[in-house]
C-alpha cells in the first residue's frame, strides 16, 4: 500500500501551503482558468484549464492559478469540484516555452519549480470535498498527476495518457506519489521506465481511471449523475469519509491506532446533528434537509 502525501512536518506543511499568488488571482481575475458552477449548480464547482491553444499545458500562471483556485474552495457552499480542461486536450504537461525557461535554471531554482508543481498537486489532493478529473482529451506527464490527484476520473475512450519524462532525460518525480497511489508498482514500473502512451480501456485496466465513455455526452451523463449522488449526501459526512479513506489507507489492519480511529470516527458521526437527521430521515421515509438535488431517487441502502 502506498501510503498518502498526508504525513508531512510542520515545516514541510507550511512550506507547501506558502504560495506566490498576484493581484489579480486575489481579486478571482483568472487568466488561464475558469471557475465557474457547473450547470447551473450552486453545490457543484467546475474548474477548467482554459488554455486550449497549448493543449492546457503548464506553465508558472496556470499552476499558481489551479492552486489558487483549489485552495480556495469553501466546503461550506462546494460539496464537489469538477476538474477539466477546455478544447481537444485535457492537459498535454508541460508548456514547451515553460520548458525553455527551466532549462537555463540552477538545481536551486529548478527546485523551487518543482514545489510550485508539487503544490498544485497537493491541492488537488488535500481538497476538502470529493474531486472528479472530467478526462476530455490526453492528458501526459503532469495531466496524469492531475488525474491521479483527483479522487475519481473518468475520460472518453479516445483519450491518451503518458508518463513520457524518461524519453526527456527527467524523471516523473514530483507527481509519483499520487500516481503511486492510483496505479501501484507494477504498472508505474512499465509506464514510467518505457514512456509509453496508452488510451482510456488500459488507464481503467491499471486503476488511473474508473470509467471511460464513447462520446462527451456520455461522459458528462455520468459525471452529472455522480454529482447528484454526491450533492444528495451529508455534506460533513462526505468531508469526513474522504479524510476517513486517506487516514485509513496509510494504517495496518493490525495497528491499534485503526481500530480506535475508525470506531472512533463512527461514533462521532452517529452522534452528530447530520447523522442524527440522516438517519431519522430514512426512517421516517423523508427527504433528510440536506438533501439538495430534486431528482427521484432509490432509498435503499447498499
Amino acid at each position: 500500500m502506498i501510503p498518502l502525501v498526508t504525513r508531512l512536518t510542520r515545516k514541510q506543511k507550511l512550506r507547501t501551503t506558502k504560495l506566490l499568488v498576484n493581484k489579480s488571482q486575489r481579486r478571482n481575475n483568472y487568466s488561464s482558468v475558469l471557475v465557474s458552477n457547473r450547470g447551473g449548480n450552486q453545490y457543484a464547482t467546475q474548474i477548467t484549464i482554459n488554455k486550449p491553444d497549448i493543449h492546457n499545458a503548464f506553465n508558472e500562471v496556470i499552476m499558481s492559478e489551479l492552486v489558487y483556485a483549489f485552495q480556495n474552495i469553501n466546503p461550506q457552499n462546494t460539496r464537489v469540484v469538477i476538474l477539466t480542461g477546455n478544447g481537444p486536450s485535457f492537459s498535454a504537461g508541460a508548456d514547451l516555452n515553460w520548458m525553455k525557461r527551466r532549462i537555463k535554471l540552477s538545481q536551486a531554482e529548478s527546485e523551487a519549480e518543482a514545489v510550485n508543481l508539487w503544490n498544485l498537486f497537493y491541492s488537488i489532493k488535500m481538497c476538502p470535498v470529493p474531486t472528479i478529473a472530467r478526462i476530455n482529451g490526453s492528458a501526459l506527464g503532469g495531466g496524469c498527476g492531475l488525474v491521479a490527484a483527483c479522487d475519481m476520473a473518468f475520460a472518453v475512450n479516445t483519450a491518451h495518457f503518458g508518463l513520457p519524462e524518461v524519453r526527456l532525460g527527467l524523471l516523473p518525480s514530483v507527481i509519483s506519489p499520487f500516481v503511486l497511489q492510483k496505479i501501484g508498482v507494477t504498472h508505474a514500473s512499465r509506464y514510467f521506465l518505457t514512456a509509453e502512451r496508452f488510451k482510456s480501456p488500459e488507464a481503467k485496466r491499471i486503476g488511473l481511471i474508473q470509467d471511460s465513455f464513447e462520446t462527451i455526452e456520455d461522459l458528462d451523463t455520468l459525471i452529472d449523475k455522480l454529482v447528484v449522488q454526491i450533492c444528495n449526501n451529508g455534506p460533513e459526512a462526505v468531508k469526513l469519509c474522504k479524510a476517513l479513506i486517506a487516514r485509513v489507507s496509510e494504517l495496518q489492519l493490525q495497528d491499534n491506532e485503526l481500530k480506535s480511529f475508525v470506531t472512533g470516527e463512527i461514533a462521532k458521526a452517529s452522534v452528530s446533528p447530520e447523522g442524527q437527521e440522516g438517519t431519522a430521515a430514512f426512517l421516517e421515509k423523508r427527504n433528510p434537509n440536506f438533501f439538495v438535488m430534486q431528482e427521484k431517487k432509490n432509498r435503499e441502502t447498499k
